[in-house]
């Protein structure tokens, strides 16, 4: 019977080859597994892509990013209008991204915010690492630091993104890896606040958490009781993480002090 079904709905014209498994209840546009998109926050129906952008587009929801859609303004333009939207109004830019959008811009996006966060985290270390080892030693931490940092930022990405789609999906989300790689490397506009450390570290960090609450959620479609019940587990993973590094770097403390 599932044969009959995917044989009475054709081949997808989107993705040639692969068999349609719906049809987009507003245009009939034949949609294989890779086109269905959830648009809840639309019309609470299985809508093809494009109805989704043209319904969200009329209706205000979905808005164009600076960063990804410049219109003649300065790279640096686009940054910053982007970075100021994603801090001071993340309800309304989250819920206006286009969830099966590119992913080469948001996540060089997320690459130059880490990078400026670095920058004053490194010359924290830096300074710091003067005072306690003196000149030599601390060119050495630096650039074990510099070496390090690549790795470690993109594995932590990577380990964010597959928790934060795991836990989406879980809660019920629409949104394919895709939309959760976009908006995790969206939400790394926090990170420019590890600038002024090392308050900024705690700024950043605390920032980082709200905006992933608001804006995977946001992609994944979630009702309001499954956001906040996202974002609580969040948090409580955040704190674990927190508790048992404590824990473990505690007897070391007075050796460092």
């Amino acid at each position: 019977m599932g044969g009959e079904e995917r044989e009475a709905f054709g081949v997808c014209p989107e993705h040639e080859g692969r068999p349609a498994i719906a049809a987009c209840p507003r245009c009939g546009r034949y949609m294989c597994a890779l086109c269905v998109s959830r648009g809840a926050e639309v019309s609470g129906q299985l809508l093809c892509r494009g109805c989704i952008v043209a319904l969200a587009s009329r209706r205000g929801l979905r808005r164009e990013v600076p960063w990804e859609n410049r219109r003649g303004m300065s790279y640096l333009t686009a940054f910053f209008a982007t970075w100021r939207t994603v801090i001071f109004a993340p309800r309304a830019f989250f819920g206006g991204l286009e969830p099966g959008g590119a992913l080469i811009r948001p996540l060089v996006f997320a690459a130059i915010c880490l990078a400026i966060g670095f920058a004053g985290v490194l010359l924290w270390l830096g300074v710091s690492a003067v005072s306690y080892v003196g000149p030599s030693s601390a060119v050495l931490v630096v650039a074990m630091t510099l070496a390090a940092a690549p790795i470690a930022n993109v594995s932590a990405f990577v380990v964010t993104v597959a928790f934060l789609h795991a836990l989406a999906r879980g809660l019920g989300g629409g949104g394919d890896i895709r939309a959760t790689v976009r908006a995790t490397a969206y939400c790394q506009a926090a990170a420019v606040a590890e600038v002024i450390p090392p308050i900024g570290t705690i700024v950043a960090f605390v920032v980082r958490l709200s905006l992933y609450g608001w804006g995977v959620s946001a992609v994944h479609g979630l009702s309001v009781k499954k956001a906040i019940a996202f974002y609580v587990i969040i948090l409580v993973t955040a704190a674990g993480f927190i508790y048992f590094g404590v824990q473990l770097l505690t007897p070391f403390l007075p050796e460092v002090v």
